[in-house]
């Protein structure tokens, strides 16, 4: 799942994706699928989800693994009312929403399916199989724009989705939990960066209830590259939009390299970056970015600390 951990409902159920259960170009008719394979499951009565389009042994051939952007529960409208729907997908770019009582049952049936990143109309269809070349030979998977990570944020009677495909830009689609129970397939605001992100973008978000919500987005252009911070405006003038606050790369500077599906978490008014940088002696670091009353001179790209690990 990227690095993403389990889904915890509140009342005894876990909630996880599933990946490959085949080698990356195995014969499915010798091979697959094995076990809970490309499938979405709680793992608490082993109740389970599995597509039909693309097939699981469609999936298992090309490397396009379901579980690559985890799985994500939409908050109830009333809390502390149990999550009725999570959010599963991954390398296809379709986001496929499911009911979170009766998994088995939503088997290719997904309650709502959408294309969730952009250049992808070739990747759901007429994928290779047995024995074509797979898409996900050595790490490449064609048309198809992955995702990892989205977030969300609970605003009024709904909420919104953010996702960051790879190559792709920054999309928010609106959810309605009080009226139709699902997701608007237009997104309701985007943010285009002047390079488009390799490997998309790993988000959070913080907000105060449904006030000052920001959404924090880890992005690089490389496996191991130079990666970069960035915070979004969610909300203005009674409207979502993603509009850029700022980011650790103002000035043509970066300031750490990234790995991928490295998590900014958030806590106390700080956001918190693990990285593969190291110091002059080798230490490794977490970069931690504070409010700008906290930096001398106000906001700047450079972390107020830098803590040390070996």
């Amino acid at each position: 799942m990227s690095g993403r951990g389990p889904a915890y409902d509140g009342a005894g159920n876990v909630f996880l994706s599933v990946g490959n259960g085949c080698a990356l170009g195995s014969n499915p008719l010798t091979c697959g699928p094995e076990g809970f394979s490309e499938s979405v499951l709680n793992v608490t009565n082993l109740d389970f989800f599995v597509p039909s389009t693309p097939p699981i042994s469609t999936l298992d051939y090309n490397d396009l693994d379901l579980d690559a952007g985890g799985v994500l529960l939409i908050p109830p409208n009333a809390p502390p009312a149990v999550s009725s729907y999570l959010v599963a997908g991954g390398k296809t770019g379709v986001l496929m929403v499911l009911k979170t009582i009766g998994l088995t049952g939503q088997s290719g049936n997904p309650y709502q399916q959408l294309q969730a990143t952009g250049v992808t109309a070739e990747c759901p269809n007429s994928l290779p199989v047995y024995d074509q070349t797979p898409l996900g030979r050595d790490g490449n998977t064609g048309a198809c724009d992955e995702y990892h990570h989205p977030a969300y944020w609970s605003k009024g009677s709904g909420g919104y989705l953010y996702i960051w495909g790879q190559t792709d830009i920054l999309r928010a689609y609106s959810f309605n939990t009080a009226g139709s129970e699902k997701f608007e397939t237009t997104p309701v605001a985007t943010y285009t960066p002047a390079t488009l992100p390799g490997n998309g973008g790993i988000l959070a978000v913080s907000a105060d209830g449904t006030a000052n919500a920001i959404l924090w987005a880890v992005t690089a252009n490389a496996n191991l590259g130079q990666g970069a911070l960035s915070a979004f405006r969610l909300w203005k003038a009674d409207a979502p939009v993603l509009t850029k606050l700022w980011d650790s790369s103002a000035g043509g500077t970066t300031f750490f390299s990234v790995q991928r599906f490295t998590s900014p978490v958030v806590s106390n008014g700080k956001v918190y970056v693990p990285t593969p940088s190291t110091d002059e002696n080798g230490k490794t670091q977490i970069m931690v970015y504070g409010l700008c009353s906290d930096v001398s001179g106000g906001c700047q790209p450079v972390p107020t600390h830098q803590y040390l690990f070996k």
